[in-house]
């Protein structure tokens, strides 16, 4: 029987991948995500499948008689029956952030992190290559002849760092050109990707954009690379100091509560990075609790909303500074007439800034603070 399954598994097609970059393989075992940096994959019950036996995930369906597997670097699976090569299916892979280890557990990688997917070409995902890793290919040599127009070649020098702005980014962009006039002004215009999120650095080596370019023609097989060994690619912003937001959330809170509200916002806070253009903070939610306010405050960037912070806000009038059970001043007005006494604060109404006072002759009257440690009731 042993026999049996071991020659079923030498007939079948089978590829060995790694990957070349920080992206990691996605297999299923018993109804869980396992991972592999490199694996050997053949055909079990028609599905691609590690030889270990979990299955690829997402699944890719290989139909009967197919004599041989074949993935590129992109992922991208094709299957050769009787000398016609068909694509089958697309292999991603799984990003983890720095900080998170996985464990290994029979052979493969676990982890209770939930990693974001990739296509393999993008980013730091990296490439699939067939081989073991650290395995060397035998190379052959072979003579290119180049057409007389294009002696010379094209030569893509590569920045190290670039930042950029809009939703994609160019070749042109990212690396200074060398071709005749006419070839420059089209590969400069060329796109190459989009743009990152702010704050997440893209960095692509030159293989990674000559696969780009392989979008628009085989002509990128041909292009020379030279410059930096890898670009990295940011998105420009525009900084929003926490003071910015404290100045906002404060315009907010005095719209719905009276422009004379006395009020100060809580300090400390990070800057937040918004992408260029148009820049607008507005106060989405004002909740009132007591003395203390929240404030959302939506960023909008050439009418967009993009973002939001929440900030704290503290009455700092002579209302917001009165506390139950304290001695005030007590003005009882009737007509021109004032009484002044004292009396002790019972309660107080932040809402509606009504104070319950008890007064030096056990009266509980209801008034409105109008100074310091000082009450006025109008009877």
């Amino acid at each position: 029987m042993l026999s049996t399954i071991v020659a079923l598994i030498a007939l079948a097609p089978s590829v060995h991948l790694h990957v070349d970059g920080e992206g990691y393989l996605r297999f299923v075992r018993e109804g869980r995500t396992v991972y592999a940096k490199e694996a050997v994959l053949t055909v079990t019950d028609g599905k691609l499948a590690s030889v270990d036996g979990p299955l690829l995930n997402p699944r890719v369906q290989v139909p009967e008689g197919m004599t041989e597997l074949k993935v590129d670097l992109t992922g991208r699976v094709f299957g050769v029956t009787s000398g016609v090569e068909s694509e089958l299916g697309q292999i991603v892979l799984a990003l983890f952030p720095e900080d998170v280890r996985l464990v290994v557990d029979k052979g493969f990688l676990v982890s209770s992190y939930r990693p974001t997917v990739s296509d393999p070409g993008d980013g730091v995902a990296g490439v699939l290559r067939t081989g073991a890793v650290g395995e060397k290919k035998k190379t052959t040599t072979t003579t290119v002849v180049i057409a007389p127009a294009t002696v010379g070649g094209t030569d893509i020098q590569l920045k190290q760092i670039v930042e950029v702005d809009g939703k994609v980014f160019t070749l042109g962009d990212i690396a200074v050109v060398t071709a005749d006039a006419a070839t420059k002004a089209r590969l400069e215009a060329l796109e190459v990707s989009t743009t990152p999120a702010l704050g997440v650095p893209f960095r692509m080596t030159p293989e990674m954009v000559r696969l780009r370019l392989m979008r628009y023609g085989k002509e990128a097989e041909t292009y020379k690379f030279s410059g930096s060994n890898q670009v990295t690619v940011t998105r420009r912003g525009q900084e929003i100091t926490p003071a910015m937001f404290a100045a906002a959330a404060i315009r907010a809170a005095q719209a719905q509560l009276g422009a004379d509200t006395a009020l100060t916002a809580e300090s400390g806070g990070i800057n937040v990075i918004a992408p260029i253009g148009k820049l607008e903070l507005v106060g989405e939610n004002v909740q009132v609790s007591g003395t203390r306010i929240s404030v959302r405050i939506a960023i909008i960037v050439d009418g967009e909303r993009v973002n939001s912070r929440t900030l704290t806000l503290d009455k700092s009038d002579a209302l917001s500074k009165m506390r139950a059970g304290q001695t005030v001043k007590l003005l009882v007005r009737s007509g021109a007439a004032v009484v002044e006494t004292t009396g002790k604060v019972r309660s107080i109404d932040h809402a509606t800034g009504v104070v319950m006072v008890t007064s030096a002759t056990g009266a509980e009257l209801s008034g409105k603070v109008v100074g310091i440690d000082t009450v006025e009731v109008v009877l």
